[in-house]
């Protein structure tokens, strides 16, 4: 998709913008590899970065800050990308299995407190997921599953999201995590062919919570998914 010019001025503005502002260091995994990005689009992009940097805590003032375990760095620079573009592009070649790749990135902007990429990223995910067969998806299924489930909130598991009160009573108020209700949702609509995959049973036994999920998809009478 070509992206209009009203995305392109918005994004030039965000861009010159930042580039007026201070480097801040910012190091990510074992190997401590320090990203450089400017304050002004960490700031704009993510409320986590906007409370340290404006915190005038030690952080604030050497303009560094070191992430804890569990973000590995190619993930992180698809948020880097995120804060200069508001969207972020990946090599085919470098990510053979782009649902994970979303998750990943799902799961970061979480962390971050960045909605924007949390947005962009389900978005990409729902995409794959309807224009791919089961099969362009499925070696790595049972981690995205896994990934999603063990990190991200969700106070409503096993419920219908919100929906029209006049066809789904029970559902009224109920906000759901969109990401979890993808992957409930694409696995029900291809059930004959994932539940081929030997790790089916391993992702049943150690995620409940996807379980309680698929049902509601599996069950006559869904109302449907709305990403």
């Amino acid at each position: 998709m070509v992206p209009s010019s009203f995305t392109i001025t918005s994004t030039k503005l965000v861009y010159y913008r930042a580039i007026n502002s201070d480097l801040f260091v910012v190091v990510v995994g074992p190997e401590k590899k320090e990203f450089r990005i400017h304050t002004k689009a960490l700031c704009a992009a993510s409320i986590y970065f906007n409370n340290i940097i404006n915190s005038g805590m030690i952080e604030s003032r050497d303009k560094t800050v070191t992430l804890g375990d569990g973000i590995d760095p190619d993930t992180f620079a698809l948020f880097a990308q995120y804060c200069y573009m508001q969207d972020y592009v990946y090599d085919d070649k470098d990510h053979l299995e782009p649902l994970y790749l979303h998750a990943r990135v799902y799961i970061l902007a979480e962390r971050l407190q960045c909605m924007g990429l949390k947005t962009a990223s389900l978005q990409k995910a729902s995409h794959r997921c309807f224009t791919s067969t089961p099969s362009a998806n499925s070696s790595k299924m049972t981690e995205t599953i896994l990934a999603i489930y063990n990190h991200t909130h969700d106070i409503n598991t096993g419920k219908f999201p919100v929906g029209p009160k006049d066809k789904w009573p029970d559902c009224d108020g109920v906000i759901r995590d969109g990401f979890r209700m993808l992957l409930a949702k694409y696995w029900a609509t291809h059930l004959v062919e994932l539940r081929k995959q030997e790790a089916i049973a391993l992702t049943y036994q150690e995620c409940p919570e996807f379980m309680a999920d698929l049902i509601l998809f599996v069950n006559p009478g869904s109302p449907p998914l709305l990403v």
